[in-house]
């Protein structure tokens, strides 16, 4: 049974990890050289060498050169479909690859005489803006998927038709010339515009970090460690995900990914502790989502979002301690209530690693994690600077231990996996471009925030219900950056236009953006956790959905006071930190139906809408929920201590008559 269970677990991994084509011999060397290629160029500028070497290059320049050597790599990688060869490469993977990299390599070359180029000059640039287009279309569904693709062929198409659309979606109409000419050469709404400059500089950089990270082995050590910390406490292995997943789930930036790389461990220790299968793919699922709320590094989306508000990363990073503690502090007391619920006990000591062993081992490793931290908020580094410190830092201390010494292999192994990791993120990145530019020609990011705001008749609850409905539709199916670019675009604005201040609607979207990750229809994260699980999809999704319902009700608690993002008065912030944790609390122990002891269903309402209330930062609403909440969990522990007393009454003759 268990090697049944094993294969299956090993079927699900390979289905997510193997999207790439393993090659062997000459291939694997040419991928080896494109990929180090690719890293030292980008480092190379990033550095300041090739202005050192005389090489001058214009940014657009640059960003070509860097989307032509992704594109080598994408359609070498990426196979057509499944099914498709995955030992060689196809002619017609060729002909895609040559499609993409022609246009970037002649616009690298001519750029130089035509900067700040606005039209197209003659029919061979008109055919190289249509060949770099299908390429980029292919390349997106090959590596993001259908969704995704979908989107971008909409807003390919859209300028083009947008003065026919009907109500406020329509925008000024677009000839198709114009429409490519604009995707291809301009450089703030084109390709090679300042969105693709973001995935080969901060995300480059931070991959890269994350990518050594991995390689000294330090994905292990902070599972290791926490085990040794939670695998004793009552539902331990549960607890584990939750500090696991908080170090993975940051690094990777990816719920799918951190569920595959922690959750072939947690899952099935899980349900030897006893959770049910469903259960222990929810909290998976919803810990690796978490991991991105997570200072200090947040996935790349953050750095994304610092960018688009062009404030400074650590003002993100900041914002986000206090939602982060609460959603994981929610999650952690419903695996603790759900554990006591149905007696669940912690792995024995023997069976788990030393903490003092463990942390000796691996100490070092958080140093670059504390200079990260310091070079972006006592310095003021900017992202790119302070992780390539951090990763200096790292690879240094690697040599502690050989254990994790970084390696010449290990090197190649992480640099290999940090193009890889580079392919999405490019590729959605040019893809957001053309999103980005068919929005702004054409008008459409105002006219839909107009239209959202009108049909909200100036209610702001109502604006922000219908900004999370957009938020669900539009996200579904979207990875995290993804997402949360498209709804920048579109949706943000409607929020702004309603009277939000910029920073609390981005906060707004960036946390919706992650709740496809975890609800259904789609949810990738709580599917793949099913799977690794052997569970029901549906019931993971529900149980996920539960679980993490703090990720879909902060967001319009920030709105209403940003107290939560660390905004405001110090005192006020203080307040709502305190209320909050109560309330999270007392709505873990509602939703799960547990505090002391089992509760009835008008404790778990009275405690439901009392926690809700102590969470939301008002003091008006928080003294309303700490009289409900604390009555009825006065009320139930009453009742808890009575029928304890009772028992003891009870079971006293038969202590008595025992021999």
């Amino acid at each position: 049974m268990e090697r049944l269970e094993n294969e299956k677990v090993q079927k699900v991994v390979e289905k997510v990890e193997t999207r790439f084509r393993q090659f062997h011999g000459p291939m694997r060397v040419v991928i080896s050289v494109i990929s180090v290629l690719l890293i030292v160029y980008l480092l190379a500028y990033l550095l300041g060498f090739l202005t050192g070497q005389k090489i001058f290059l214009y940014l657009p320049q640059f960003r070509a050169m860097g989307l032509a050597l992704v594109f080598v790599l994408a359609y070498l990688l990426t196979p057509f479909r499944r099914g498709s060869p995955m030992d060689r490469v196809p002619w017609y993977d060729i002909l895609f690859m040559l499609m993409g990299v022609a246009p970037c390599v002649y616009f690298f070359f001519v750029y130089p005489g035509r900067v700040g180029m606005m039209r197209l000059e003659g029919p061979h640039e008109i055919v190289l803006s249509i060949l770099i287009l299908i390429a980029l279309v292919e390349a997106t569904r090959r590596l993001m998927g259908m969704a995704v693709t979908a989107i971008l062929l909409v807003f390919i198409i859209y300028p083009m038709v947008s003065a026919h659309a009907p109500s406020f979606l329509q925008g000024r109409g677009m000839s198709p010339t114009d429409a490519v000419t604009r995707f291809f050469l301009f450089e703030s709404t084109g390709i090679f515009g300042s969105f693709l400059e973001l995935a080969l500089g901060i995300f480059f950089i931070f991959l890269l970090f994350a990518a050594f990270l991995q390689a000294t082995g330090a994905g292990d050590f902070f599972m290791n460690l926490a085990l040794s910390l939670m695998g004793h406490v009552r539902g331990g292995p549960a607890k584990v995900v939750i500090v696991g997943d908080t170090f993975l789930g940051t690094m990777t930036g990816s719920a799918v990914a951190n569920v595959v790389a922690s959750g072939v461990i947690t899952i099935p220790l899980m349900i030897k502790t006893g959770y049910k299968r469903h259960f222990a793919a929810a909290v998976e699922a919803v810990s690796s989502t978490g991991g991105q709320l997570v200072p200090p590094v947040m996935g790349v989306t953050a750095f994304l979002m610092a960018e688009v508000l062009n404030i400074s990363y650590w003002q993100v990073a900041v914002a986000a301690i206090i939602p982060s503690v609460l959603y994981y502090l929610a999650l952690y007391f419903m695996l603790d209530f759900e554990a006591a619920k149905h007696n669940l006990a912690g792995r024995p000591r023997a069976e788990l690693p030393h903490f003092w062993k463990v942390l000796g081992q691996g100490w070092f490793l958080f140093v670059p994690l504390g200079l990260l931290v310091y070079f972006l908020g006592k310095l003021a580094y900017t992202p790119e600077i302070a992780a390539l410190y951090a990763t200096g830092a790292l690879m240094a201390l690697s040599f502690v231990r050989k254990e994790t010494r970084l390696t010449l292999r290990k090197v190649l192994s992480a640099v290999e996996n940090t193009a890889g990791s580079m392919l999405e993120v490019t590729i959605m990145t040019g893809a957001v471009a053309i999103i980005a530019g068919s929005v702004a020609v054409t008008g459409l990011g105002v006219n839909l925030s107009g239209g959202l705001v009108d049909l909200s008749g100036g209610n702001t609850l109502v604006l922000l219900l219908l900004t999370a409905a957009a938020c669900y539709v539009l996200g579904m199916g979207l990875p995290t950056m993804a997402s949360y670019l498209l709804l920048a675009l579109l949706v943000a604005p409607a929020l702004v236009k309603g009277g939000i201040s910029p920073f609390v609607a981005h906060f707004f979207i960036f946390y919706w953006s992650l709740t496809s990750h975890i609800t259904p229809p789609v949810a990738p994260a709580a599917f793949v956790a099913a799977g690794l699980a052997g569970a029901s999809m549906w019931q993971t999704c529900w149980t996920s959905m539960r679980l993490g319902l703090l990720l879909l009700i902060l967001p319009f608690f920030f709105v209403y006071s940003p107290a939560l993002l660390m905004q405001g008065e110090p005192l006020k912030i203080a307040e709502s930190a305190f209320t909050a944790i109560i309330g999270t609390v007392v709505l873990a122990a509602a939703l799960q139906g547990y505090l002391f002891n089992r509760t009835n269903l008008w404790q778990r309402g009275l405690m439901g809408v009392g926690g809700i209330l102590l969470i939301f930062p008002d003091w008006r609403a928080e003294l309303i929920g700490l009289g409900l909440a604390g009555g009825s969990v006065f009320w139930h522990w009453r009742e808890t201590r009575v029928a304890e007393s009772r028992r003891l009454v009870v079971d006293a003759p038969a202590r008595q008559t025992s021999p």
